[in-house]
């Protein structure tokens, strides 16, 4: 690694790594790689704008000399131009926190000194949660008091925040993340999300020009798509994102989520007569809107993993006897005023997402068919999974007596289910 570092062109201006861990080398290897004489050919790095590396270490596995540690990385730091920017992992154990000497060189180099947060699992008190709050606030209020003329000292700013405990309590705690969003926060964490409003999200997505990854573990909180549009996603070297949008009307749903017949505006009650033309006004107005958020996705060029669903755990899924006298395992958190994800619906819209590698609609009344694997195949270069199809095709076989449309055999060649 540190050969290919210090000897890669002089004329790259974006270098981007894949993610691995470091591993045990022999004591010879090791050796050779803190000789500061060991790389011949070393290069300055006058032109590299944007330097990405997904690396890190387990401890308790992998342990590293520091002295390796470091030298895989300072020769090269060293060789490079103070307006990079630079993107790690930004955890604990990732490259850029592994040794103090490896932090301070970005900071030198920069003017920007990394930091990660990371709270536990745990249950949080009002205090504990005003104190959280407190800290994340405590860098920007530090920053404020420095002399803005003096760029002697590095200005340290969160790279990530990562919330393992219970939902956010304290209006305080989400304000201090939103304010760290405006200011260099790449990875926000968020294990559970039940509290966090739409307007929240929105603003963090509106607000995080440096962000790449915004996640959530288990309930994530909801994005009605009105506020979705309110105002400019700015987040375009977002990698990664888990994200419900919900408030889009489905006048062609149906059914709620465990196969009783909706009487909600737009869906045909049984024995009742709907204008047709009402219908068809609703589901014009659907897709008007969902084309608007197809569009502000397809602002998200670097997007690698779009999570739009959530596998449901066990508890939430139930064995449902249809009226029809079929039988199937629903989900009951189906989320049913999402996106079709149908090409008539607007899907090709997100041509340009050329990154994209992964996308999860699982428990979503979506529409993806034959057609709409075929275009994800053809038209997005690095696809490689897609998750939920396979469930869905049968709930809607299952509540509309639909055959088998056979999309096992539609001859894809990624991976989905």
């Amino acid at each position: 690694m540190r050969i290919f570092l210090e000897t890669c062109p002089s004329s790259l201006v974006t270098l981007t790594l894949g993610f691995f861990h470091f591993p045990a080398q022999s004591k010879e290897k090791d050796e050779k790689t803190k000789d500061p004489y060991a790389v011949v050919g070393a290069k300055s790095h006058p032109n590299l704008k944007e330097f990405s590396l997904g690396a890190g270490y387990t401890p308790s596995f992998t342990p590293i000399d520091p002295e390796v540690s470091s030298a895989i990385f300072l020769g090269f730091l060293r060789s490079c131009s103070p307006d990079i920017k630079i993107y790690g992992l930004n955890l604990a154990h990732s490259w850029e926190f592994i040794q103090p000497e490896v932090t301070e060189a970005i900071a030198m180099l920069t003017g920007i000194r990394p930091r990660y947060f990371e709270v536990p699992a745990a249950e949080f008190s009002t205090e504990e949660d005003q104190a959280m709050a407190d800290e994340i606030s405590s860098l920007r209020r530090n920053h404020l008091h420095v002399d803005p003329s003096s760029n002697s000292t590095p200005r340290a700013v969160w790279r990530s925040i990562k919330i393992k405990g219970c939902p956010l309590t304290s209006p305080e705690a989400f304000s201090a993340i939103i304010e760290s969003s405006q200011h260099g926060l790449q990875n926000l964490m968020i294990y559970l999300g039940e509290r966090i409003s739409s307007q929240h999200v929105q603003t963090i997505l509106h607000h995080g020009t440096a962000l790449r990854c915004f996640t959530f573990n288990h309930n994530r909180p909801l994005l009605d798509c009105r506020v979705m549009l309110q105002s400019t996603w700015n987040c375009t070297l977002l990698t990664q994102l888990d994200i419900h949008i919900t408030g889009i009307p489905r006048p062609d749903v149906l059914f709620n989520w465990k196969g009783d017949k909706l009487l909600s505006d737009g869906a045909l009650a049984a024995g009742t007569i709907t204008d047709s033309r009402t219908i068809s006004s609703i589901m014009d107005e659907s897709r008007r809107l969902q084309r608007q958020i197809y569009t502000r996705l397809a602002t998200l060029v670097n997007l690698e993993s779009l999570q739009l669903g959530i596998t449901c755990p066990p508890h939430l899924k139930a064995i449902v006897t249809l009226s029809n006298g079929k039988r199937g395992l629903f989900d009951r958190g189906q989320q049913l005023n999402c996106l079709e994800m149908s090409l008539d619906s607007g899907l090709d819209i997100l041509a340009g997402m050329r990154s994209l590698k992964m996308l999860n609609v699982q428990s979503m009344e979506h529409r993806i068919g034959i057609s709409e694997l075929k275009w994800f195949e053809r038209e997005l270069p690095n696809f490689q999974a897609l998750s939920g199809v396979e469930t869905q095709t049968l709930r809607t076989c299952l509540l509309y007596d639909l055959d088998d449309p056979g999309l096992d055999r539609c001859g894809v060649g990624y991976e989905w289910c």
